[in-house]
This record gives structure tokens, sequence and C-alpha cells, in this order.
């Protein structure tokens, strides 16, 4: 079987969507699928760590915000891109430009599409300040994802959401957590010990892409409320984006790490 992932990002970049697919690639990789990837060039040019093929298509980064990028292509580019190596299903992990084109090309060469839902753009629009944009990205979307076969969300909730919106055919793949990696076993006094922290003392931790539809003024107000009742609790913040520095304003004494990488967040 051959599976073409449709994607605006990917490993290395940091973030969750392109730590999901690049587990869920070397999953199905283990299972024998061939995985080729569409994407927007990465900075470096370097190739994905795929068996299968790979196009790198025109990346733009988002004014103001350019570590978040979109992918731009014909329908014409994707279709003798496929044509040369036709995959099974493609799955489209993105709706913007690059999704909507990659569907129009597999539709016409009639490639099954399956989509998933990795970002709430609709809840966007109120984070950027352009609430009136929602309705027309809500409708945007359910046309989008009701052109394809199948919509894979990540919980039975999103799911229950999105049927109500009037998006059809939607089922739950649930993003899976490496308890391995991610286990108490990798607990570090000497962390601790830089963060001024005893070993009973609690600590606070948010790990995510510090950007306004973070819903960041929340982070903000939950970190200030359990200091008033945990006086001695620490602050630690995982992660980097537009939005740090009004957050090292508002919450001085939390101790800000930027990126890290899988071993160092595992022991975070």
């Amino acid at each position: 079987m051959r599976l073409c992932i449709v994607s605006e990002t990917w490993s290395p970049d940091v973030n969750g969507v392109a730590h999901t697919l690049n587990r869920l690639a070397q999953e199905l990789a283990g299972l024998g699928v061939t995985v080729d990837v569409v994407r927007p060039a990465p900075r470096g040019r370097q190739r994905a760590t795929l068996s299968g093929e790979e196009l790198q298509v025109r990346r733009l980064p988002l004014p103001g915000y350019a570590e978040v990028q979109v992918g731009l292509a014909s329908p014409g580019r994707l279709r003798r891109f496929w044509q040369r190596h036709p995959p099974d299903v493609v799955y489209l992990a993105t709706q913007g430009p690059l999704g909507l084109a990659a569907r129009q090309a597999a539709r016409r060469l009639g490639i099954v599409c399956v989509a998933g839902w990795h970002t709430n753009f609709d809840h966007y629009c109120q984070d950027y300040g352009v609430a009136w944009l929602s309705g027309a990205t809500r409708r945007y979307l359910r046309h989008f994802h009701n052109g394809c076969a199948l919509t894979l969300v990540p919980t039975h909730a999103q799911a229950s959401a999105l049927r109500a919106q009037g998006i059809r055919d939607v089922d739950v793949l649930s993003r899976g957590i490496d308890g391995e990696l991610f286990s108490p076993h990798h607990r570090d006094g000497a962390l601790r010990a830089r963060w001024q922290v005893g070993e009973h003392q609690p600590v606070a931790l948010y790990a995510g892409r510090l950007a306004a539809e973070k819903n960041l003024a929340l982070l903000i107000e939950t970190f200030q409320a359990m200091r008033d009742v945990r006086p001695d609790m620490a602050q630690v913040i995982v992660g980097d984006g537009p939005a740090r520095e009004q957050l090292q304003k508002a919450l001085p004494e939390a101790h800000f790490t930027g990126f890290l990488d899988q071993p160092s967040l595992a022991r975070h």
C-alpha cells in the first residue's frame, strides 16, 4: 500500500502536528506502507526521513509569525507527481491552499482523500481579531471536509462537534503518548534544582506554542490563581512563539525554556 501525506509542517519542525505526522509515518512504515510526503520546502532543503518519495513545494511564511508557513502548489503539479508515484490514499493534514490544491488533484485522478483535523482554524479568527470571518471559515471547512471520503479527529468530543457543524463521515484516530519516553522515571533532581524548587515543592508546567490561539489569557489567570493558593509553586513554560514577550511580562517569576527536543521535554 502507498499513502501520501500532504502537510504544511514536518519534522524537524517543533509542533504538535509535525510530531503527530512523524509518528504516524513511522508506524505505517513499520507495517510495510510506503509513505510519500508533499510539504513546503524546508529552509535547509533536506529530505524527509521516509522510505518513499517527496515533493517540496513553495513555502510562504505567515506575516508576523515566521515559524508558521503555508505551502503553495498548483493542482497540475501535484497531479504530475502522483502520476509518477500513484498513491492508494492521500492524507490531507492541512485545509490551507496546499490541502485544497491536493484535494482537487486527487479527485481529478480518482484517488481517495482522507482529511485530518489538526488545527481549529475557525477559532483562529477570534484569537487574531477577525471574528467576522468565523462564519465564512466554518463554511469553507465544511466544504473542504465533505469533499473527502473521511475526516479523522483526535477525540470523540471533537467528532461530535464537527458533526454538529454539518461535517459528514467523521471518525476518531486518537493521538498516542509514548509511555516509555514520557514517564516519571525521567524525573530529574538537577533540573528541579535549577528551578530552585525542593523535592516536594509543587511545579506547574505548561508545554505548547506561545501564540494567541492557545488561550494564553487563561494560562496567566490559572497560574496566578494557583500562586494565590500555593505561593511556593514554581511556574515553568515550555515552548516559544510570538506571545512569549507578553507572557514574560505577565509572569515574571516563571521559568521559560524555549523549544526543547524530545529527551529534554520528557525530563521537564
